[in-house]
């Protein structure tokens, strides 16, 4: 779950107006850009044009003409036309709420909204849902549906923004003809941050096709590292004043920005070759699409597992979810209350974690983590910074503390809690496995 945002995932490969041209949306469960599955839902048929500046057949123009360049210079063959349709935003916006509970009950994307109110995520008695939908209405371009093999236009967006939807979202149709997206997209019970990493892959990965595109016979070489940096840290930093659901934007805005970052390095590295084998061998955490070091040596996460049963006592209700956060909601979060440059220090150096919400009078939820760092000083990083946010951005009583390389964590409790009792207890539930062998240098 992406830091308590959510076990849903919405479903359609697409983009919005912000970090780079044709970037993205939703995140925790919903993902209004990355992948999830859209089996079974039918995608909104093409409407006739509102008030935007495009039609249809201008739409398939430029996609055709867009494909042919994208593809030779993403270095994948087009082996098939692209149908290409336009559709209006009530329509994007329904077709968004059917796939949100694909794989989801109403019920379940509820308690997916009140772990996130316990982190301080969203508000207490908002509506994950509503908010997620008006992300995707204010944000999204366009999409492309593996399921219906159609590339879809908002008919609503601007002429000057047709080429770069159509040069980002034309890459994922790319990608579904060579390593297949639907079959990627179910999302994978209780392994959020898996699920995101592919996303990362996806996401970036068309982005980065798209900046090939446009860089012309420079190609990626041409971006200097730097620009990569600073549009990753404006993705953390800029949303702070321009969205009232900072946390979630950040995570949606990251495998555009971050991910990109990753893939262009990676490419002019060791080519294209080298991100097409990562669809055979898909990285596994975020941690590995935050730093080409940890995706080069598959830098595993450690496990880390709380006794359901003994939190459950000490907390006196039961838990009713788990998941894991990784490293890229850590930094989402982090960035609320920090610099990016510090959030990236805070997060980076990230191990394992694991998340578990426990039920609590009158709909309220306690939620436990426990995370650990590669090292103590690590591990004395993101406490810090942990415990600002804490301070910060949780109404509710906090229990936070360190043990050289592990922090502990937990929030929404009653007031009338004994903390003493709960964070030993959150230690008594705990079991991290070995360190990992392997162990590169942070960016």
């Amino acid at each position: 779950m992406r830091l308590g945002v959510g076990a849903a995932a919405l479903v359609f490969v697409a983009c919005a107006q912000t970090p780079p041209a044709g970037s993205v949306a939703p995140t925790g469960s919903v993902h209004a850009t990355g992948p999830a599955s859209t089996r079974g839902t039918a995608a909104p048929e093409a409407k006739p044009t509102g008030s935007g500046g495009i039609d249809e057949a201008r739409a398939k123009e430029e996609a055709a003409r867009i494909l042919e360049a994208v593809a030779q210079a993403r270095n994948l063959e087009a082996t098939s036309a692209v149908d290409v349709r336009v559709t209006n935003k009530a329509d994007i916006r329904a077709y968004a709420k059917s796939l949100m509970y694909e794989h989801t009950t109403p019920e379940e994307f509820a308690l997916q909204g009140r772990i996130s109110a316990s982190l301080g995520v969203i508000a207490a008695g908002a509506s994950l849902e509503q908010i997620h939908l008006r992300l995707l209405e204010d944000g999204v371009l366009g999409f492309y549906d593996p399921k219906k093999k159609a590339l879809f236009i908002g008919d609503y967006i601007s002429t000057n923004l047709l080429s770069q939807t159509v040069g980002h979202e034309i890459v994922h149709a790319l990608q579904d003809m060579h390593f297949g997206l639907e079959d990627r997209m179910t999302p994978t019970p209780h392994r959020t941050d898996l699920d995101e990493a592919e996303r990362f892959l996806i996401e970036g990965g068309a982005q980065a096709a798209y900046f090939a595109w446009v860089t012309g016979t420079d190609g990626l070489q041409a971006i200097d590292d730097a620009v990569l940096e600073a549009s990753i840290n404006q993705s953390l930093e800029i949303v702070s004043i321009m969205s009232e659901s900072p946390v979630l934007t950040r995570g949606l805005h990251l495998p555009y920005t971050a991910g990109t970052a990753t893939v262009v390095r990676m490419v002019v590295q060791d080519g294209w070759e080298s991100i097409d084998a990562l669809y055979a061998d898909p990285p596994t955490t975020t941690e590995q699409m935050l730093h080409v070091d940890k995706l080069r040596s598959r830098e595993p996460a450690r496990g880390v597992h709380f006794e359901h049963e003994t939190l459950a006592q000490a907390f006196g209700k039961p838990v009713v979810w788990h998941d894991e956060v990784g490293e890229a909601q850590w930094l989402a979060l982090l960035a609320d209350v920090e610099s990016a440059a510090v959030a990236r220090r805070s997060a980076a150096g990230w191990g394992g974690d694991t998340l578990v919400a426990l039920e609590r009078d009158q709909g309220d939820m306690s939620v436990a983590i426990a995370v650990v760092m590669d090292e103590r000083r690590d591990a004395e990083e993101l406490e810090a910074s942990l415990r600002k946010y804490a301070d910060e951005r949780i109404e509710t009583p906090v229990v936070l503390e360190r043990k050289r390389d592990t922090v502990v964590f937990a929030s929404g409790l009653a007031a009338n809690s004994d903390p003493k009792a709960i964070r030993a207890a959150l230690w008594d539930a705990l079991t991290v496995d070995p360190p990992r062998k392997t162990k590169k240098g942070r960016r």
